[in-house]
């Protein structure tokens, strides 16, 4: 047994060696408690693809291969020791600001609800203070949703509080407080939700809520009921973690007193109450779930006794973006866009169950050409052609007088002193071809269908 678990405590399990390949935690809601909250599996013959590199560091662990949504899914990879070699997630925890970008993109996951994953076991919202009426209400639940109370201050604290069936649930932070911006998640007792769900934010004013959980209506990641925004359904978010640096300089004159840092929605007030004497800087850092392109606006404000006030303002904007198309998704390709690295085969990184070829002919270097060798070569071929492409620059193999690629696309790389690298990569979809794979001195970097 582990006991004393808190929010944010790292558990190492050992003594695994032999043990079957779905392994079972049971999970109590606190220690001497014998009330089981449920359990937990996990799938150790790395056949999982949530939990077999580190890829999948960070991401949430609990439900096996299954997906089921009886699984306590709650639990963050911080490592997996085997035989052969060692996986440490959390190296160095302190952030570095140089490592923040100006902009960045995500792929969004869909979002999880009750049409993906039958009743919920555990739900997270983010408190965004409004009113009952918030323009922003986008599923009333055939009339089910249920919201009285006056408008809740943008700008302060509210405690969450349940009003029915309070031995049913935990929720995490265990207070209820919550500053705008911030997260709850509320999970069930061993059961499911049961039908409707009942809880208070009390602020500036007490707003009670009614939301039906029993999935006979519509429920959904993205959801917005008054001051709750629905951003997590069985510890599934349909959206991507984004974290966010902030860095405030004082160029002067004189100290600056009272600086306030407040992002707008979905993050709100990140730090305040702050001085910074003459070149000065400070860096705070916040997080937020992101489920669309958004631009996040900071606003820093403070006081000064030569200037008596002073604002700045900064803008970030995180982009969502399309997931690539591949052959499960899409079927056959019409074209394929690679980046040339000027490797050799040995740094390819799918064998196509074996139908992936690559011989190297001497050693590449410098700018090269591609010529196409395969079969309907009338009607498929490298573009730019003719051209020579140096280390990091892009071609593109392409059908342009037919459908899609031929099932086999042989080709020869050529560089200026005659060295050549050949390849067959497969290209009907019967074998593994996705975009980020690395194909001896050619990474994918796009897929464009037939259509």
């Amino acid at each position: 047994d582990i006991d004393g678990i808190n929010p944010g405590d790292v558990v190492t399990v050992d003594g695994l060696a032999g043990s079957p390949n779905d392994v079972f935690w049971e999970i109590f809601d606190e220690f001497g408690n014998p009330v089981r909250e449920g359990e937990s599996k996990f799938h150790l013959s790395c056949s999982d693809d949530d939990m077999d590199g580190p890829e999948d560091c960070g991401k949430l662990q609990g439900n096996g291969k299954d997906t089921s949504s009886s699984l306590i899914n709650e639990w963050l990879l911080e490592g997996i020791v085997d035989s052969d070699e060692e996986l440490i997630c959390t190296v160095n925890t302190e952030p570095n600001p140089d490592d923040y970008l100006q902009a960045c993109e995500f792929v969004a996951e869909p979002g999880a609800s009750c049409a993906t994953e039958d009743k919920p076991k555990s739900l997270t919202f983010r408190y965004t203070p409004s009113g009952c009426d918030n323009p922003l209400n986008n599923n009333d639940q055939e009339g089910r949703f249920v919201c009285e109370g006056g408008a809740l201050d943008a700008n302060e604290a509210a405690t969450f509080s349940l009003t029915n069936n309070q031995d049913k649930y935990t929720y995490d932070p265990p207070d209820g407080a919550l500053q705008p911006g911030e997260l709850i998640t509320i999970t069930s007792i061993g059961n499911d939700f049961e039908s409707n769900f009942e809880f208070q934010l009390a602020g500036n004013t007490t707003q009670t809520y009614e939301i039906h959980t029993s999935c006979s209506k519509a429920l959904a990641v993205g959801d917005v009921f008054g001051s709750f925004e629905l951003v997590g359904f069985n510890g599934k978010t349909g959206g991507q973690l984004v974290k966010y640096a902030y860095i405030v300089s004082n160029s002067g004159p004189g100290t600056v007193s009272n600086i306030s840092i407040v992002d707008d929605e979905p993050i709100g007030v990140v730090d305040s109450g702050l001085e910074l004497t003459e070149g000065g800087s400070l860096t705070r850092y916040a997080e937020a779930f992101i489920q669309a392109t958004t631009t996040n606006t900071v606003t820093v404000t403070g006081d000064n006794p030569i200037t008596l006030a002073c604002e700045a303002t900064d803008s970030v904007t995180v982009l969502e973006v399309e997931p690539p198309a591949t052959c499960e998704t899409d079927g056959k390709p019409r074209a394929l866009v690679f980046e040339y690295t000027g490797e050799s085969c040995a740094a390819s990184s799918n064998d196509q169950n074996d139908k992936h070829k690559c011989s190297d002919l001497g050693v590449l270097d410098g700018a090269v050409s591609f010529t196409y060798t395969g079969k309907n070569d009338s009607k498929i071929g490298f573009f730019p052609a003719d051209s020579d492409i140096e280390p990091g620059g892009r071609v593109t193999l392409e059908a342009f007088a037919r459908d899609t690629l031929d099932s086999n696309s042989k080709l020869i790389i050529t560089d200026g002193n005659g060295d050549t690298q050949i390849q067959e990569i497969h290209t009907s979809c019967s074998a593994p071809l996705n975009v980020g794979d690395q194909y001896g001195s050619l990474i994918l970097r796009e897929f464009i269908p037939r259509n």
